[in-house]
């Protein structure tokens, strides 16, 4: 059916089809109105499982009659593209302009504009203010909107992206407000057009006006919060804030992947300036963890699913079997001495076996025997360490179990993983044997390593003399614990042999940003240009060489694994630099340690009891007030066709009994749907075509020309228009900027509507792949907007789709006046 309504042609065919019973092509051909040949079998044959031909008569199926009833009750229902919805028609709208600073008041004539503005229609106050972001005049707009009895509210000044005191203060207000982003949309890119730049601010101010009558008004409601709280992750973040929980008496779940708690940590060797032994801090804190009554440990379990809101989270955990009961087991070896399996230790560079069935670390937690479930298939055939258990711990016809876990909050405590990018292949980890991470180091000093803590070379077991540590080995992101370790790394290998020549090494490329060198000063340092390893092992680079026994890559993480599997679970955006974004979460999920980006340990400590806190101070409520968010249905103009359950990425949508059902949780508000439903019975509670339409209506009597219409998604595209005007990156006036929830919401209605309203081109704005936080909205977009230029090709050139990040903000300014330049030249 999507193909049918994914284009006037494929819909005209059924509904003369419908309307005539049987038709000979030529027939056919001619009622649609279609002249190529080419174009029109096209389209017939994406509809050809609602069409039937006998001989030389084309009819429709079944199927097809069926889509055909379901086009009249569309028409039937009178459905327009922009009427939706009627209007909420405010009748007291107040305007309050920010000087910003004198910023705004020096390049605009505030006084003026005011005047002109007070005598529109239902404008009931317009009020200039100092700088509206400060706690001071916060208040004072506060008092002036409950004086002036206002139902509509439209803020000029900047953007709330670049300043939290506008984005906390449009948070406290319960009436519809529209914020006009002149500051970083105007002022600062237009600053050599004033004249152009008046125009557009005039026109930006009357698009609000007219689009906060579709603003909806959030309904709200109290939730009782339930004292308890479920913590995924048992590393080192999750055990913190999991301990204080219960420690306040709250009902605490800690939820972790693996077999034991602790995390990474556990695997190192110390942890500089706080511990000489990293495992001993991890048990330390375990002690004090196992003996909270209100605490439950989930290890080996994972979260599969997570629905409800705040103070109603649902959580499916899935506990894979362990194999091995760990109220039986005596840790007495046998099993691991009977196994016949032995494999590489990946952990310490595969100077050591280990068997399918291993023993944890002493300080480990729960303190079992541990069966790698990759060999499970092995011992499910051979079974001997099964037979020789004296205490019968062992057992392998145990299944995975489901546990459903109803709490009032969520912490996200996931960590990362070990870096593994294309770097480590650059810098030969793995082609030569005397490369290595610096994770791997940390097994080898570690007194239960394969060396027992001293350091070897992995190709001949022997003590090196020349070791090179190589710093920043990451993306381009600053660990901001890596230069520690190289401190931590000199001072130990000087104490194991103070002979030993250890130097340490940045490629001038690859330094990220204030990187903290300060604990790196004093020492060895090398900072070369096209730094590289080749065979020896050698460093090199121009003009430098270096033969060394070992090199280590002081290598920082990953979260795209973690951020992929979490994306799955719950909506959130990302960083600049990939990392979780907390400030996203919906309400009542928190988010703590490394996901969030690099920390170094005491960082990792801080965060995890600021989080406890915050999430104390949420309990301590008995109820708190949320707004109801989300997908909005009109279920008298919803023919239940099923086209919003196909393209939900998220499985919000159910069809269940002849009804559209809309799972707010798993609801991400991208708005695929919006723009997929064909009767217009569905619409975003947060943005309204109406609100867009009405924009367009006002942007498009500007003057100038050529004129575009920027439409940018609200998690890079937008930031990427703010961050030009943040650095001041000039551009033409020719450009007005509509901010979306995703680029997916944009439809092919949509752009001709601008297009016909006068705008000379159309640039959609999204994310860059894989960085979009509703999976494949940017991609979508660019699909959509691909057929769309294949079939009107009188549009052809004048719509562009653009992918870019949060930052790229010259990369903005350069794209709308590559786009401005190439309409100029077609004009």
């Amino acid at each position: 059916m999507f193909d049918v309504l994914a284009h006037p042609i494929r819909e005209k065919i059924i509904r003369v089809l419908g309307e005539f019973g049987s038709l000979t092509y030529s027939e056919l051909r001619e009622k649609v109105g279609v002249e190529e040949t080419g174009k029109f079998n096209y389209h017939l044959n994406k509809i050809s499982p609602f069409i039937e031909k006998k001989g030389k008569l084309y009819s429709l199926n079944e199927e097809g009659y069926k889509l055909y009833n379901f086009l009249r009750l569309k028409e039937e229902l009178g459905v327009k593209y922009i009427s939706v919805v009627e209007p909420t028609r405010l009748s007291r709208i107040g305007i309050a302009f920010c000087q910003c600073h004198g910023e705004a008041s020096k390049f605009l004539n505030l006084e003026d504009l005011s005047l002109e503005l007070s005598k529109l229609e239902n404008i009931a106050a317009v009020e200039i203010f100092g700088n509206i972001c400060s706690p001071e005049n916060i208040q004072m707009v506060k008092k002036w909107v409950k004086k002036n009895l206002l139902d509509g509210l439209i803020i000029v000044g900047c953007s709330p992206e670049v300043h939290k005191g506008l984005s906390d203060f449009l948070s406290t207000i319960d009436i519809p407000y529209e914020i006009v982003n002149v500051l970083e949309g105007c002022i600062r890119v237009n600053k050599s057009s004033p004249k152009e730049a008046f125009e557009k601010v005039r026109c930006m101010i009357n698009g609000a006006i007219q689009a906060v009558n579709f603003k909806p008004k959030f309904s709200k409601k109290s939730v009782r919060i339930p004292k308890s709280v479920a913590v995924i992750g048992g590393g080192i973040s999750g055990l913190i804030v999991a301990k204080y929980m219960a420690l306040m008496g709250f009902e605490t779940y800690l939820i972790e992947r693996e077999y034991t708690l602790g995390g990474r940590i556990m695997n190192w060797s110390s942890i500089y300036g706080v511990s000489d032994c990293a495992s001993c801090v991890i048990a330390e804190t375990l002690s004090e963890v196992l003996e909270l009554k209100n605490l439950r440990i989930f290890t080996n379990s994972e979260v599969t699913h997570i629905s409800g809101a705040i103070g109603n989270f649902q959580l499916v955990v899935k506990s894979n079997p362990k194999y091995v009961n760990p109220e039986r087991c005596l840790l007495c070896g046998r099993c691991v001495e009977i196994c016949p399996v032995e494999k590489r230790d990946e952990r310490f560079l595969g100077l050591t076996a280990r068997k399918a069935i291993f023993l944890p670390p002493l300080t480990a937690y729960p303190k079992v025997a541990v069966i790698d479930v990759q060999n499970i298939q092995h011992c499910l055939l051979c079974r001997r360490c099964e037979e020789v258990c004296p205490a019968k711990a062992i057992n392998f016809d145990l299944k995975p179990t489901e546990d459903i876990l109803r709490v009032g909050a969520i912490v996200i405590a996931t960590g990362c993983e070990n870096y593994h990018g294309e770097l480590l292949k650059r810098f030969k980890h793995r082609s030569i044997m005397d490369v290595i991470t610096n994770y791997e180091l940390e097994g080898l000093l570690s007194p239960d390593g394969p060396t027992k803590g001293v350091v070897l070379k992995p190709s001949d077991k022997t003590h090196p003399k020349k070791i090179a540590v190589i710093q920043c080995v990451n993306e381009g992101i600053c660990s901001k614990y890596c230069c520690t370790l190289a401190r931590k790394y000199y001072e130990v290998l000087k104490r194991e042999d103070p002979n030993v020549d250890v130097r340490i090494f940045f490629d001038e490329d690859r330094i990220p940003a204030n990187p903290p060198l300060g604990d790196v000063r004093g020492l060895p340092v090398y900072i070369v240009k096209n730094l590289r390893v080749e065979n020896g092992p050698k460093v090199l680079g121009d003009g430098f060489e270096w033969d060394c026994d070992l090199v280590v890559l002081n290598a920082g993480e990953d979260p795209r694994k973690r951020i992929t599997e979490l994306k799955s679970l719950i909506n959130f955006s990302t960083t600049n630099d990939g990392f979780l974004n907390p400030d996203t979460l919906p309400f009542g999920i928190f988010a703590c340690g490394s996901i969030t980006g690099p920390k170094t340990y005491r960082e990792l400590i801080y965060d995890a009891q600021s989080t406890a806190l915050k999430i104390a101070s949420l309990f301590i409520k008995e109820e708190v007030v949320v707004e109801e968010k989300g997908i909005l249905l009109d279920e008298d103009k919803c023919g239940v066709c099923g086209l919003c359950n196909s393209v939900c990425p998220f499985n919000a949508v159910k069809l269940s009994e002849g009804r559209v059902l809309i799972d707010q949780f798993n609801c991400k508000s991208c708005g695929l749907c919006v723009s997929t439903c064909p009767t217009g019975a569905l619409r975003l509670s947060s943005t309204s075509k109406e609100e867009l339409i009405a924009f367009i209506d006002e942007y498009s009597k500007a003057f100038f020309k050529p004129k575009i219409l920027v439409l940018a998604c609200a998690n890079c595209g937008y930031p990427a228009f703010v961050d030009a005007g943040v650095k001041g990156i000039e551009y033409s006036a020719n450009v007005f900027t509509l901010k979306i929830p995703c680029a997916g919401l944009v439809d092919s209605e949509l752009i001709v509507y601008a297009l016909n309203k006068g705008f000379d081109g159309v640039l959609v704005v999204g994310c860059r792949k894989d960085s979009c936080r509703y999976g494949l909205g940017a991609e979508l977009a660019g699909k959509k907007i691909e057929n769309f230029q294949l079939f009107e090709k009188y549009f052809k050139g004048r719509v562009r789709v653009s992918h870019l990040s949060a930052v790229e903000g010259r990369l903005f300014a350069k794209t709308v006046e590559d786009f401005i330049c190439d309409l100029k030249g077609g004009l």
